[in-house]
Order: C-alpha cells, then structure tokens, then sequence
C-alpha cells in the first residue's frame, strides 16, 4: 500500500512539474503578445504532444503564414517518403556515331538527371567542379577519342520548364541563394565575383576576377563601397536565367583586402559543356561543331541521338546526405532540385508544379487536412508560400510515425550544435534539444521541428514571424527563450 501511495506521490509531483513547464511556454507566449516590436507583427505557435497528438500550447495555430525556408521541412521529408534514404542520381556520358582511329564521327552527350550535388566542394567525397571536369576528360581519353567531329551535348531534359519557380522576386534570382535547379547542375550553379581592395568611401569597388571563369558573362557595375555595413554586404545581382547580362547593385563593405559576393549561374548546362569542351581543347581534343544543350536544340527543332555508348557514370551520395545538406546549410537549389526529382520519378513532367501536386496528394493521403496551404516552391524562397503551424506540427507528428524518422530528424540542424542553429540557446536546455529548420527572409522568421523534453517526451513545434519590427538577432533570442522552455517541459 505505502509503494502505490508513493509511487501515486512520484506521478502528481511529476505531472504537477510538466503542467508548470507548459505554463513558462505559455507565460513566454503571453509576453509576445505584449511585446511592442511584434505590435504590427502576424504571428503563430502550435506545440504539439508526439505521443497522443495533443496540442500543449499555441497562438493561433491555424494562422497560415509566410514560411521561409521552413517549407524545407515539407520537400525533404517527402523525398525520403517517396524516393528512399539510398537514392541517388546518376550522371552519365555517352557518345554516338562511330569511333573510328580515335576520331569520333558522332557527338558526346552529357546526360543529367538533376543531381543538386554535382561538382559542389561541399559535401564529403563530392569531387568539386574542377576534379568532376578532369574525371570526365579522363573518361573521354580512355575511351580511345582524340578528335570529335560532331558536337558536345549537355542534355538536362529531365527536367523540364523553367529553372526558376514563377513566383521567385526578381532581387533573388541572380544571387546564389535564387539559383534554380536545371536538369543539369554544376557547383551548386554558382560563381564568386571577386573585387580589387576597396578603403575610400562612397567610391565604386573594381571587379578583378570571377571564380570559376564564366567569359560571357557582362556586368554593369553599380556597387557602392560604404562603411555604414560594417563587415557584411548588401548587394545584389540582377539578371534572368539563360542571358549573360548582369547589374550589381547595392553596397559592399570597405576592406583593405579581396573581397566577393556570388551569383547565379544563367545556364548551368551550358557552363558545364563549355568547361568540358575547353578542358579537352587543353589535351588537344577538338570538338569540331559548336556545343549545345538540350534546351537550345529543343528551340532550334535539331535532334541528336537518345542512346549511345557508355563511357562515364557517376552517382551522386545517397538521398538522406543530400537532404542533410538541404536542412543543415539551408540549400535552395538542392530543395528545388528534390521538388522536381519527385514529379520524375514518379511518372510525370519534371517540373515545380508536378512535384507540389504529388507532394500535396501524398500528405492528404496520409490524414493531413490542407486547407489554407499553399506551397508555391520546394525551398520557401517564394514569397507567395502560405503555411499554419499546425500544418506543420501535424506532418512533423506523421513523419515521427515512418520508418525514415531517425534520418529526417538527423538532417535537421541542432540548437548549440550544427547548421543554422548552431549560435541558439547555448548554456540552456535547449542546447542539443532542438532539432529544426529555420527560415528567415526579409520581415519574415520561422523555426519548424521537434523538441527533446526533459521528461523525456518527443514534441513537435512551429512558430512563424511576419512583419515584425525588430532585428533579426533580438527576435531569436527571444525565440531561444522559448526553445529552453519547451525543452524543460
């Protein structure tokens, strides 16, 4: 009898401390309301129980909101729903025609199937661009070919439409994070624009080199070096895809050194044949006719030959590394890439809207009501995204159901710990607790993903910031605040 008693004891003093952790979320949620930076602010926060589907706290959970790159969270948990942790895309060289004493009477044709990964210095054993190029000349001379009359290829048919998704804003889509995803990608589809020193204010930087070269491109310079940004940049490249013209704009930081800011590649397809065509002209390999992409001979009615011989194939890392990658370093191009791979893989068209369609249909299928979800990209960049907390909370509690949970939460940054969480509640409970995407663009905060209690629990959580009137820097800390609260339940 005194062993139930005590132990009835343990329970109501347990369960007395869990209903005091969830009121310090709650309190910290009440202080928002009153905080007068967030006075002109649309805000949301659902908290939801793993194990019995309870909602613990929230303020106005269905309120759907601009989700930045928290959208991540939707386009990598289907991927390894619908395409498996192991999968991998494939890069391949083929050529046609006959080979006859080492001339090849034919062309060589690089076939992409979308990999996001290809040639990026970024990921362990990933060879970066330069050492993809050289594997790929090697493969050309050990097949016999020393001279190539036809043409050099780059076909990204896989992948269909345009590379950037329609309602991408014009001020990101030349800079590095608005790189669309092509059916052929090459590091990361970007470039460094590097600048001579620059330590007079208000005076226009010089461009010295770009890193890799890309000789078409033409830049209207319109930077100013100004002190008042300190160590950063607030610069950007204007340009649409496909054309080689390019405005910077904006301010750059005075610096007594080399400084870069980087861009878009406007047809990684074509960049990617023209450094392959130029690396076999330095081993006295001539292509003989102009080289081309799939797109351009699509446009221009010229076929080319749909089979060949083999002579090159390179897989990329398997699924669940790139999905890492995607959520650690906040990737959109991989993002974008993965939206796509799921419309091809599954049978359709390869282009931004399939992926959406299939990525909707699987979640409803599984329970999820989508009323007042709008997804409009795979990476959150778009503007036009509209998500609600409890959306989320309500697929992150499902996918804590699949047997590919460990390797999704795995991808997710960690508080104190990894990726774009690594600076957020150090030296409280949250630190190693939190595992999340982030999302941040202009006037818009977002943290998504799922907490390790003390007690021991799995919880999920979403909170969303829209047009607040503070910094950046001050509003996370606050949001840290919570993150410790949530962990302590």
């Amino acid at each position: 009898m005194k062993k139930i008693i005590f132990l009835l004891f343990v329970v109501v003093i347990s369960t007395h401390a869990l209903f005091a952790q969830i009121e310090k979320v709650n309190s910290l949620i009440e202080t928002f309301k009153k905080d007068s930076s967030l006075l002109n602010a649309s805000w949301s926060f659902c908290l939801l129980d793993n194990q019995n589907g309870k909602v613990l706290a929230e303020k106005d959970k269905f309120l759907s909101l601009l989700p930045a790159s928290s959208m991540k969270i939707i386009t990598t948990s289907t991927a390894l729903a619908l395409l498996g942790e192991n999968y991998r895309y494939q890069t391949s060289i083929t050529y046609t025609g006959t080979l006859e004493k080492g001339v090849l009477h034919g062309d060589i044709i690089i076939r992409g199937s979308g990999d996001p990964s290809l040639g990026s210095d970024r990921m362990l054993g990933v060879p970066n661009y330069r050492s993809m190029i050289q594997m790929m000349v090697d493969s050309i001379q050990k097949s016999g070919i020393r001279s190539i009359e036809g043409r050099l290829i780059a076909d990204e048919s896989c992948f269909t439409g345009s590379n950037i998704p329609s309602t991408w804003n014009w001020s990101d889509i030349g800079n590095y994070f608005g790189a669309g995803a092509a059916g052929i990608n090459f590091n990361e589809n970007s470039y460094d624009i590097f600048f001579k020193p620059c330590i007079i204010n208000n005076t226009k930087p010089i461009l010295s080199r770009l890193e890799p070269n890309i000789s078409s491109l033409m830049f209207t310079n319109l930077l100013i070096a100004n002190d008042t940004v300190g160590n950063m940049d607030d610069a950007y490249i204007y340009g649409a895809p496909y054309t080689n013209e390019r405005t910077l704009a904006g301010l750059v930081p005075l610096s007594d050194k080399e400084f870069s800011i980087s861009g878009s590649i406007p047809d990684p397809a074509l960049f990617l044949a023209q450094l392959l065509q130029d690396s076999l002209a330095a081993k006295n390999i001539q292509v003989k006719q102009s080289l081309s992409t799939s797109r351009i001979l699509a446009n221009e009615g010229i076929a080319y030959g749909s089979t060949g011989v083999s002579i090159f194939n390179y897989y990329s890392p398997p699924l669940k590394d790139i999905i890492s990658v995607t959520n650690q370093k906040s990737i959109n191009l991989y993002a974008e890439a993965l939206l796509k791979t799921i419309a091809k893989e599954k049978g359709q068209v390869a282009n931004t809207e399939n992926g959406i369609r299939i990525i909707q249909k699987y979640w409803q299928s599984k329970g999820i009501d989508l009323s007042g979800f709008y997804m409009k990209d795979g990476s959150g960049l778009s503007r036009h995204n509209a998500v609600s907390p409890y959306h989320f909370t309500q697929i992150l509690l499902q996918i804590s159901k699949e047997n590919y949970f460990k390797t999704f939460k795995n991808s997710l940054a960690v508080a104190g710990k990894s990726g774009t969480l690594k600076g957020m509640g150090i030296g409280t409970l949250a630190e190693g607790n939190i595992f999340a995407k982030s999302g941040t663009v202009e006037r818009g905060i977002s943290y998504t993903g799922y907490v390790n209690t003390s007690s021991g629990k799995t919880l999920s959580f979403s909170i969303m910031f829209n047009n607040y009137n503070s910094k950046n820097l001050v509003l996370r800390q606050k949001i840290s605040k919570l993150m410790a609260a949530m962990a302590g339940i």
